[in-house]
């Protein structure tokens, strides 16, 4: 067992609840390269487990965790970094092999979830009177989790993050080398990447319908996964919300982001299907690049109607 407390061998794991929806809550400052808000995850089909240990693991790294509630209650959490320090500093010299153990281990660490949040007390003895009253039993203590499901937790969870290292990229001009550089930001949610910008289950397996809902300055242009249902502008702070749903369930990886002050240029072909975006100045480049895309639009429609 190394110093992050896991044992140095490798082993699968279910979680002990299914992801039912997630909603992101985002505020973005291009200028100061951050981004700051909260993840909403609701959780449902609850095993007897999760009532034993009595704690949630979520994926999140380089995030700073500010607060956390379950069911609107206050909870305590812990951030673990299982890959920040793969070999123990009790045993300095070792053989690949083992040290090949040990970043497994690591590994599988991170994937059941580096964000432990433990569940509030109340929140569980309310749990046990509600099994107590549905099975007419006199003692709390007396009812019987295994036979018994709890109603859906919901897990909110405060964070900030500036000046990622990974996940996000802010592009900003440089006074010598990109003077002329236009501000924006996009996602790259690389194997197991979408952790890194916004608390997540961050498996391919792990699938749910996403609200996204990102408020910007009022200049800039928001592009997200999923359909743009709602705008909100705020003539107070210049501001706008821009809001986004996907109903299809779908892995926390495929999740994309981008921001900036885009051109505009719907398809010509598929106005109503299809829109692109690309920064001020470029839109010739742009209009090139897709100049094919309606032949591979209607090979994939005829493709896919074809099953």
């Amino acid at each position: 067992m190394n110093s992050n407390g896991f044992e140095a061998t490798s082993r699968s794991f279910r979680r002990p609840f299914k992801l039912l929806h997630e909603k992101l809550v985002l505020s973005v400052d291009l200028e100061n390269e951050s981004l700051e808000g909260y993840a909403e995850l609701t959780l449902g089909d609850l095993s007897k487990r999760l009532f034993e240990v009595r704690e949630i693991k979520i994926n999140s790294r380089q995030c700073n965790i500010t607060r956390v509630l379950v069911n609107g209650i206050e909870s305590q959490y812990e951030l673990r970094n299982y890959l920040e320090q793969i070999v123990p500093d009790t045993e300095p010299d070792m053989s690949v092999e083992t040290y090949n153990d040990y970043y497994r281990a690591a590994q599988v660490a991170s994937d059941e979830g580096e964000l432990l949040v433990y569940l509030p007390e109340m929140l569980y003895k309310k749990t046990i009177l509600k099994v107590a009253s549905q099975e007419g039993l006199t003692s709390a203590g007396s009812a019987r989790l295994e036979s018994t499901r709890s109603d859906n937790i919901m897990v909110r969870i405060y964070y900030q993050l500036v000046k990622p290292k990974g996940g996000v990229y802010f592009v900003l001009p440089h006074q010598k080398a990109y003077p002329n550089r236009i501000p924006h930001m996009f996602t790259h949610n690389q194997v197991f990447g979408a952790r890194m910008w916004f608390p997540c289950v961050d498996t391919l397996s792990d699938k749910c319908p996403f609200e996204i809902e990102i408020t910007v300055e009022r200049d800039l242009i928001v592009v997200a996964s999923g359909e743009l249902v709602d705008q909100v502008l705020s003539q107070s702070v210049g501001k706008k919300t821009m809001c986004f749903k996907l109903d299809v369930p779908i892995c926390a990886q495929s999740i994309s982001l981008a921001i900036g002050p885009f051109e505009v240029m719907p398809d010509p072909k598929h106005p109503s299907s299809i829109t692109h975006f690309c920064l001020p100045g470029r839109s010739k480049e742009l209009e090139h690049t897709v100049s094919f895309l309606s032949q591979v639009w209607n090979l994939y429609l005829l493709v896919s109607l074809s099953f």
